[in-house]
Protein backbone atom coordinates (compact mmCIF):
# COMPACT_ATOMS: atom_id res chain seq x y z
CA UNK A 1 0.00 0.00 0.00
CA UNK A 2 1.23 3.19 -0.97
CA UNK A 3 0.58 6.22 1.49
CA UNK A 4 0.73 9.65 0.36
CA UNK A 5 2.07 12.00 3.42
CA UNK A 6 -0.34 14.54 3.72
CA UNK A 7 1.19 16.78 7.21
CA UNK A 8 3.91 15.96 8.97
CA UNK A 9 5.86 17.53 11.94
CA UNK A 10 9.43 16.76 12.75
CA UNK A 11 9.36 19.36 16.11
CA UNK A 12 9.08 17.98 19.40
CA UNK A 13 7.65 19.46 21.89
CA UNK A 14 9.32 22.20 23.47
CA UNK A 15 7.37 22.25 26.46
CA UNK A 16 8.74 21.42 29.74
CA UNK A 17 6.58 20.57 33.25
CA UNK A 18 4.72 22.79 34.10
CA UNK A 19 3.17 23.12 30.54
CA UNK A 20 1.58 26.36 29.33
CA UNK A 21 -1.61 24.99 28.16
CA UNK A 22 -3.19 27.18 25.41
CA UNK A 23 -6.78 27.23 23.76
CA UNK A 24 -9.88 25.69 24.89
CA UNK A 25 -10.33 23.52 27.74
CA UNK A 26 -12.78 20.77 29.06
CA UNK A 27 -13.86 19.68 32.44
CA UNK A 28 -14.83 16.22 33.06
CA UNK A 29 -18.82 16.93 33.31
CA UNK A 30 -17.90 17.82 29.49
CA UNK A 31 -15.56 14.89 28.97
CA UNK A 32 -18.36 12.57 30.05
CA UNK A 33 -20.54 14.07 27.35
CA UNK A 34 -17.93 13.32 24.78
CA UNK A 35 -18.23 9.81 25.57
CA UNK A 36 -21.82 8.94 24.41
CA UNK A 37 -23.56 12.24 23.69
CA UNK A 38 -23.61 15.08 21.35
CA UNK A 39 -20.10 15.50 20.53
CA UNK A 40 -21.58 19.04 19.05
CA UNK A 41 -22.82 19.92 22.44
CA UNK A 42 -19.61 20.46 23.58
CA UNK A 43 -17.35 21.68 20.54
CA UNK A 44 -19.70 23.89 19.10
CA UNK A 45 -21.80 24.14 15.83
CA UNK A 46 -19.33 22.91 13.44
CA UNK A 47 -19.29 19.38 14.49
CA UNK A 48 -23.29 19.69 14.16
CA UNK A 49 -22.99 17.27 10.82
CA UNK A 50 -21.61 14.27 13.32
CA UNK A 51 -24.83 14.06 15.48
CA UNK A 52 -26.50 11.48 13.25
CA UNK A 53 -22.98 9.03 13.07
CA UNK A 54 -24.26 6.17 14.76
CA UNK A 55 -20.34 5.73 15.03
CA UNK A 56 -17.87 8.68 16.00
CA UNK A 57 -14.56 8.90 17.72
CA UNK A 58 -14.93 9.11 21.89
CA UNK A 59 -12.77 8.40 24.25
CA UNK A 60 -14.33 5.24 26.47
CA UNK A 61 -16.93 5.61 29.34
CA UNK A 62 -15.74 5.36 32.68
CA UNK A 63 -14.22 3.08 34.44
CA UNK A 64 -12.07 3.63 31.64
CA UNK A 65 -12.14 6.93 30.74
CA UNK A 66 -8.83 8.68 32.79
CA UNK A 67 -8.98 12.14 31.57
CA UNK A 68 -10.18 14.48 35.06
CA UNK A 69 -9.62 17.82 32.68
CA UNK A 70 -8.24 18.94 29.37
CA UNK A 71 -6.48 21.88 30.08
CA UNK A 72 -6.17 23.01 26.65
CA UNK A 73 -5.98 22.32 22.69
CA UNK A 74 -3.90 23.67 20.29
CA UNK A 75 -4.63 22.84 16.21
CA UNK A 76 -7.86 24.48 14.02
CA UNK A 77 -10.74 22.33 14.63
CA UNK A 78 -12.06 20.47 11.59
CA UNK A 79 -8.94 20.77 9.34
CA UNK A 80 -7.16 17.64 9.74
CA UNK A 81 -4.02 18.95 10.81
CA UNK A 82 -1.35 19.15 13.81
CA UNK A 83 -1.91 19.46 17.51
CA UNK A 84 -1.36 19.62 21.14
CA UNK A 85 -3.32 18.53 23.84
CA UNK A 86 -2.47 19.26 27.49
CA UNK A 87 -4.63 17.32 30.22
CA UNK A 88 -4.91 15.71 33.59
CA UNK A 89 -5.50 12.00 35.44
CA UNK A 90 -6.44 11.89 39.22
CA UNK A 91 -4.24 9.01 41.01
CA UNK A 92 -5.91 8.76 44.64
CA UNK A 93 -6.41 6.31 47.72
CA UNK A 94 -9.63 5.77 46.35
CA UNK A 95 -9.01 5.24 42.59
CA UNK A 96 -10.43 1.86 41.66
CA UNK A 97 -7.50 0.81 39.21
CA UNK A 98 -4.92 1.08 42.18
CA UNK A 99 -2.43 -2.14 42.67
CA UNK A 100 -0.39 -2.72 45.73
CA UNK A 101 -0.72 0.98 45.41
CA UNK A 102 -0.15 2.11 42.03
CA UNK A 103 -1.38 2.85 38.77
CA UNK A 104 -0.60 -0.34 36.89
CA UNK A 105 1.32 0.14 33.62
CA UNK A 106 -1.34 -0.75 30.84
CA UNK A 107 -3.86 1.62 32.49
CA UNK A 108 -0.95 4.22 32.79
CA UNK A 109 -0.65 3.96 28.47
CA UNK A 110 -4.09 3.86 28.34
CA UNK A 111 -4.88 6.87 30.48
CA UNK A 112 -2.66 8.25 27.74
CA UNK A 113 -4.07 7.19 24.95
CA UNK A 114 -7.82 8.93 26.31
CA UNK A 115 -7.24 12.38 24.98
CA UNK A 116 -5.25 11.15 21.74
CA UNK A 117 -8.61 10.01 20.29
CA UNK A 118 -10.76 13.56 21.80
CA UNK A 119 -7.80 16.04 19.96
CA UNK A 120 -8.49 13.41 16.55
CA UNK A 121 -12.36 14.23 17.11
CA UNK A 122 -11.54 18.01 17.39
CA UNK A 123 -8.97 17.99 14.56
CA UNK A 124 -12.14 16.47 12.72
CA UNK A 125 -11.46 13.08 11.83
CA UNK A 126 -15.38 11.92 11.68
CA UNK A 127 -15.50 14.35 8.62
CA UNK A 128 -13.16 11.98 7.25
CA UNK A 129 -14.66 8.95 8.63
CA UNK A 130 -18.39 9.42 7.85
CA UNK A 131 -19.63 7.18 10.76
CA UNK A 132 -17.54 3.94 8.67
CA UNK A 133 -14.69 3.80 10.76
CA UNK A 134 -13.03 2.65 14.20
CA UNK A 135 -9.97 3.83 16.00
CA UNK A 136 -7.40 1.56 16.67
CA UNK A 137 -4.35 1.67 18.41
CA UNK A 138 -1.46 0.09 16.05
CA UNK A 139 1.48 0.62 18.29
CA UNK A 140 3.88 2.91 20.01
CA UNK A 141 6.94 2.77 21.71
CA UNK A 142 7.25 3.85 25.70
CA UNK A 143 9.53 3.56 28.34
CA UNK A 144 8.82 4.02 32.32
CA UNK A 145 10.47 6.50 34.07
CA UNK A 146 11.84 5.57 37.69
CA UNK A 147 9.00 3.71 38.81
CA UNK A 148 4.77 3.48 38.87
CA UNK A 149 2.60 6.19 39.88
CA UNK A 150 1.70 6.23 43.07
CA UNK A 151 -1.70 7.38 44.71
CA UNK A 152 -1.75 11.68 45.85
CA UNK A 153 -0.53 12.01 42.21
CA UNK A 154 -1.83 14.14 39.46
CA UNK A 155 -0.40 12.57 35.83
CA UNK A 156 -0.40 16.18 33.61
CA UNK A 157 0.74 15.18 30.11
CA UNK A 158 1.20 16.75 26.87
CA UNK A 159 0.11 14.66 23.68
CA UNK A 160 1.50 16.07 20.18
CA UNK A 161 -0.13 14.21 16.62
CA UNK A 162 3.13 14.84 14.95
CA UNK A 163 1.21 14.00 11.75
CA UNK A 164 -1.05 11.74 9.27
CA UNK A 165 -0.71 9.81 6.38
CA UNK A 166 -3.25 8.27 3.72
CA UNK A 167 -4.09 6.21 0.34
CA UNK A 168 -7.28 8.08 -0.06
CA UNK A 169 -9.17 4.55 1.79
CA UNK A 170 -6.64 4.20 4.88
CA UNK A 171 -6.20 7.31 7.32
CA UNK A 172 -3.08 7.13 10.20
CA UNK A 173 -2.51 9.18 12.74
CA UNK A 174 1.20 9.32 14.30
CA UNK A 175 2.18 11.15 18.28
CA UNK A 176 3.98 11.57 20.66
CA UNK A 177 3.31 12.27 24.69
CA UNK A 178 5.42 13.07 27.66
CA UNK A 179 3.41 12.61 31.22
CA UNK A 180 4.54 14.24 34.63
CA UNK A 181 3.88 12.84 38.22
CA UNK A 182 4.86 15.80 40.97
CA UNK A 183 6.94 17.17 38.71
CA UNK A 184 9.23 14.31 37.26
CA UNK A 185 8.62 12.67 34.00
CA UNK A 186 7.22 9.19 34.69
CA UNK A 187 6.27 8.06 31.36
CA UNK A 188 7.14 8.81 27.42
CA UNK A 189 5.44 7.49 24.67
CA UNK A 190 6.89 7.88 20.99
CA UNK A 191 6.14 6.52 17.44
CA UNK A 192 2.38 6.00 18.30
CA UNK A 193 0.32 4.78 15.56
CA UNK A 194 -3.37 5.17 15.24
CA UNK A 195 -5.50 3.58 12.69
CA UNK A 196 -9.18 4.35 11.56
CA UNK A 197 -10.82 1.34 10.12
CA UNK A 198 -13.92 -0.14 8.66
CA UNK A 199 -15.28 -3.33 10.15
CA UNK A 200 -14.24 -5.28 7.29
CA UNK A 201 -10.80 -3.86 7.32
CA UNK A 202 -10.96 -5.26 10.78
CA UNK A 203 -12.00 -8.22 10.17
CA UNK A 204 -9.36 -8.99 7.29
CA UNK A 205 -6.40 -8.46 9.69
CA UNK A 206 -3.55 -10.28 9.64
CA UNK A 207 -1.82 -10.36 12.57
CA UNK A 208 1.47 -9.66 14.17
CA UNK A 209 4.01 -11.69 11.85
CA UNK A 210 6.24 -13.03 14.54
CA UNK A 211 7.09 -16.14 14.97
CA UNK A 212 9.19 -17.67 17.84
CA UNK A 213 10.33 -20.22 16.53
CA UNK A 214 12.44 -18.50 13.74
CA UNK A 215 13.14 -15.24 16.15
CA UNK A 216 16.31 -14.26 16.87
CA UNK A 217 17.10 -14.05 21.02
CA UNK A 218 20.11 -13.56 22.83
CA UNK A 219 21.02 -17.63 23.91
CA UNK A 220 23.91 -15.78 25.75
CA UNK A 221 21.58 -13.84 28.18
CA UNK A 222 21.79 -14.18 31.93
CA UNK A 223 19.74 -17.12 33.19
CA UNK A 224 19.64 -17.76 37.01
CA UNK A 225 17.97 -20.99 37.91
CA UNK A 226 14.85 -21.28 39.69
CA UNK A 227 14.54 -21.16 43.70
CA UNK A 228 12.46 -24.09 43.80
CA UNK A 229 11.64 -26.69 41.14
CA UNK A 230 7.80 -26.57 41.34
CA UNK A 231 5.66 -29.37 40.93
CA UNK A 232 2.69 -28.31 38.59
CA UNK A 233 3.11 -27.78 34.67
CA UNK A 234 -0.45 -26.32 35.03
CA UNK A 235 -2.73 -24.27 37.20
CA UNK A 236 -6.36 -24.00 37.54
CA UNK A 237 -8.70 -21.14 37.65
CA UNK A 238 -8.81 -21.31 41.18
CA UNK A 239 -5.22 -21.20 41.96
CA UNK A 240 -4.84 -18.22 39.52
CA UNK A 241 -7.01 -16.39 41.22
CA UNK A 242 -5.36 -17.48 44.99
CA UNK A 243 -2.20 -16.29 43.44
CA UNK A 244 -3.99 -12.85 42.46
CA UNK A 245 -5.28 -12.71 46.47
CA UNK A 246 -1.41 -13.08 47.47
CA UNK A 247 -2.12 -16.77 48.90
CA UNK A 248 1.10 -17.63 46.82
CA UNK A 249 1.71 -20.75 48.90
CA UNK A 250 -1.41 -22.45 48.36
CA UNK A 251 -1.41 -21.48 44.52
CA UNK A 252 2.27 -23.08 43.87
CA UNK A 253 2.04 -26.16 46.73
CA UNK A 254 4.98 -28.14 48.02
CA UNK A 255 8.58 -25.86 47.63
CA UNK A 256 6.05 -22.50 48.21
CA UNK A 257 5.38 -22.46 52.30
CA UNK A 258 7.86 -19.98 53.37
CA UNK A 259 5.24 -17.66 51.84
CA UNK A 260 2.60 -18.93 54.34
CA UNK A 261 4.85 -16.44 57.08
CA UNK A 262 4.43 -13.24 54.48
CA UNK A 263 2.18 -10.02 55.36
CA UNK A 264 1.65 -8.95 51.84
CA UNK A 265 3.06 -11.37 49.09
CA UNK A 266 3.80 -10.13 45.75
CA UNK A 267 0.60 -10.74 43.50
CA UNK A 268 -1.03 -9.68 40.60
CA UNK A 269 -4.43 -8.15 40.22
CA UNK A 270 -7.66 -9.29 41.13
CA UNK A 271 -11.32 -9.63 40.37
CA UNK A 272 -11.45 -7.44 37.07
CA UNK A 273 -8.88 -6.69 36.22
CA UNK A 274 -7.46 -10.11 36.32
CA UNK A 275 -6.91 -10.57 32.69
CA UNK A 276 -6.04 -14.43 32.91
CA UNK A 277 -7.78 -17.56 33.82
CA UNK A 278 -5.83 -20.46 34.07
CA UNK A 279 -2.28 -21.20 33.08
CA UNK A 280 -2.19 -24.14 30.62
CA UNK A 281 1.39 -24.28 30.60
CA UNK A 282 4.57 -23.41 32.66
CA UNK A 283 7.97 -24.56 32.08
CA UNK A 284 11.44 -22.66 33.26
CA UNK A 285 13.19 -25.01 30.37
CA UNK A 286 10.60 -25.08 27.80
CA UNK A 287 9.92 -22.50 25.25
CA UNK A 288 11.14 -22.61 21.70
CA UNK A 289 14.15 -21.11 22.93
CA UNK A 290 14.36 -23.84 26.06
CA UNK A 291 15.13 -20.84 28.51
CA UNK A 292 11.57 -20.80 29.72
CA UNK A 293 8.02 -20.76 28.35
CA UNK A 294 4.37 -19.77 29.91
CA UNK A 295 0.71 -20.36 28.14
CA UNK A 296 -1.75 -18.60 29.97
CA UNK A 297 -5.54 -18.22 28.78
CA UNK A 298 -9.04 -15.82 29.25
CA UNK A 299 -12.16 -16.58 28.15
CA UNK A 300 -13.92 -13.97 26.49
CA UNK A 301 -17.53 -13.29 27.64
CA UNK A 302 -19.83 -11.04 25.07
CA UNK A 303 -20.65 -9.12 28.85
CA UNK A 304 -17.17 -8.40 29.61
CA UNK A 305 -17.14 -5.19 31.70
CA UNK A 306 -14.34 -3.16 29.24
CA UNK A 307 -16.96 -3.84 26.18
CA UNK A 308 -19.58 -1.94 27.87
CA UNK A 309 -17.35 1.50 27.88
CA UNK A 310 -14.74 1.31 25.69
CA UNK A 311 -15.99 2.01 22.98
CA UNK A 312 -19.73 3.95 23.04
CA UNK A 313 -21.38 1.83 19.56
CA UNK A 314 -18.29 -0.68 18.83
CA UNK A 315 -17.22 -2.55 21.97
CA UNK A 316 -13.61 -3.92 21.89
CA UNK A 317 -11.28 -4.93 24.18
CA UNK A 318 -8.31 -2.21 24.63
CA UNK A 319 -5.22 -3.47 23.66
CA UNK A 320 -3.30 -2.22 26.75
CA UNK A 321 -5.93 -4.05 29.03
CA UNK A 322 -4.28 -7.16 26.44
CA UNK A 323 -0.74 -5.74 27.59
CA UNK A 324 -1.50 -5.58 31.13
CA UNK A 325 -2.16 -9.76 30.89
CA UNK A 326 0.93 -10.17 29.65
CA UNK A 327 2.91 -8.02 32.48
CA UNK A 328 0.17 -10.70 34.96
CA UNK A 329 1.38 -13.71 32.65
CA UNK A 330 4.85 -12.65 33.02
CA UNK A 331 4.71 -11.86 37.30
CA UNK A 332 3.25 -15.37 37.65
CA UNK A 333 6.42 -17.10 35.86
CA UNK A 334 8.39 -15.14 38.13
CA UNK A 335 6.61 -16.17 41.09
CA UNK A 336 6.82 -19.91 39.79
CA UNK A 337 10.19 -19.37 39.93
CA UNK A 338 10.39 -18.86 44.02
CA UNK A 339 11.75 -15.91 43.89
CA UNK A 340 8.74 -13.87 45.65
CA UNK A 341 9.57 -16.38 48.90
CA UNK A 342 11.98 -13.58 50.28
CA UNK A 343 10.28 -10.81 49.22
CA UNK A 344 7.70 -10.08 51.48
CA UNK A 345 6.33 -6.69 51.18
CA UNK A 346 7.32 -6.40 47.43
CA UNK A 347 5.25 -5.73 44.38
CA UNK A 348 6.12 -5.98 40.68
CA UNK A 349 6.34 -3.56 38.16
CA UNK A 350 8.12 -3.33 34.94
CA UNK A 351 11.47 -2.66 34.20
CA UNK A 352 12.20 0.97 33.96
CA UNK A 353 14.74 3.42 32.08
CA UNK A 354 13.79 0.57 28.66
CA UNK A 355 12.77 1.23 25.58
CA UNK A 356 9.41 -1.15 24.92
CA UNK A 357 7.63 -1.72 21.52
CA UNK A 358 4.49 -2.78 21.17
CA UNK A 359 2.41 -4.09 17.82
CA UNK A 360 -1.12 -3.88 17.82
CA UNK A 361 -2.69 -6.27 14.82
CA UNK A 362 -5.67 -7.46 16.01
CA UNK A 363 -8.71 -7.23 18.20
CA UNK A 364 -10.67 -8.89 20.43
CA UNK A 365 -14.70 -8.02 20.59
CA UNK A 366 -18.47 -9.52 21.98
CA UNK A 367 -17.76 -12.15 19.24
CA UNK A 368 -14.32 -13.45 20.41
CA UNK A 369 -14.32 -16.07 22.36
CA UNK A 370 -10.68 -16.73 23.66
CA UNK A 371 -7.27 -15.03 24.67
CA UNK A 372 -4.19 -16.50 24.96
CA UNK A 373 -0.86 -15.26 26.86
CA UNK A 374 2.84 -16.62 25.78
CA UNK A 375 5.87 -15.62 27.50
CA UNK A 376 8.70 -16.51 25.99
CA UNK A 377 11.81 -15.89 28.33
CA UNK A 378 15.00 -14.92 26.81
CA UNK A 379 16.78 -13.42 30.47
CA UNK A 380 16.14 -14.51 34.57
CA UNK A 381 17.68 -12.54 37.09
CA UNK A 382 17.80 -14.19 40.64
CA UNK A 383 18.86 -12.35 43.98
CA UNK A 384 18.11 -9.08 45.66
CA UNK A 385 16.37 -7.48 42.74
CA UNK A 386 14.58 -10.32 40.45
CA UNK A 387 13.81 -9.19 36.93
CA UNK A 388 12.70 -11.30 34.13
CA UNK A 389 12.83 -10.20 30.20
CA UNK A 390 10.68 -12.27 27.56
CA UNK A 391 8.79 -11.33 24.75
CA UNK A 392 5.05 -11.73 25.04
CA UNK A 393 2.54 -13.11 22.57
CA UNK A 394 -1.22 -12.17 22.52
CA UNK A 395 -3.87 -14.73 20.18
CA UNK A 396 -7.22 -13.81 19.98
CA UNK A 397 -9.26 -16.67 18.21
CA UNK A 398 -6.15 -18.12 16.36
CA UNK A 399 -5.78 -14.26 15.02
CA UNK A 400 -1.92 -13.08 16.76
CA UNK A 401 -3.29 -9.99 17.53
CA UNK A 402 -0.45 -8.01 20.42
CA UNK A 403 3.12 -8.42 20.99
CA UNK A 404 5.88 -6.93 22.47
CA UNK A 405 9.83 -7.65 21.95
CA UNK A 406 11.66 -7.92 24.93
CA UNK A 407 9.79 -6.67 27.76
CA UNK A 408 10.89 -6.15 31.21
CA UNK A 409 9.74 -7.07 35.07
CA UNK A 410 11.15 -6.74 38.45
CA UNK A 411 10.20 -6.89 41.65
CA UNK A 412 10.66 -4.19 44.20
CA UNK A 413 9.64 -2.98 47.64
CA UNK A 414 6.34 -1.19 48.12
Amino acid sequence: MNFKKTVESTEASKHSYPFRPVGPSFSRPELEVLTSGKISDIFGDRFKFQDKYTLQMRMPKPPLLFADRVLGIEGEPGTLGLGKIWFDTNVSEDSWFLHDGCMPLGLMLESMLNPCILLMSWLGIDSYSKGERRIRLIGCEFMLHESLVEPDSTITSELTVDGHVNNGEMWLTYFHSDCYAAGQKCLTVRKGQLGFFTKAELLGARGVKWDAETARFNADARWDAPVVVCEHRSFTKEQVSLFSKGRTAECFGNGYEKASTHTRSPRIQSGEMLMIDEVEYFDPQGGPWGLGYLKAKKALKPDEWFFLCHFHNDPVMPGLLQFEGCLQAMAFYLAGLGFTLDKDGYRFEPIPEELYKVQFRGEADPTNREIIYEVFVEEVHGGNEPKLYADVLVTVDGLKACYCRRMGLRLVPC
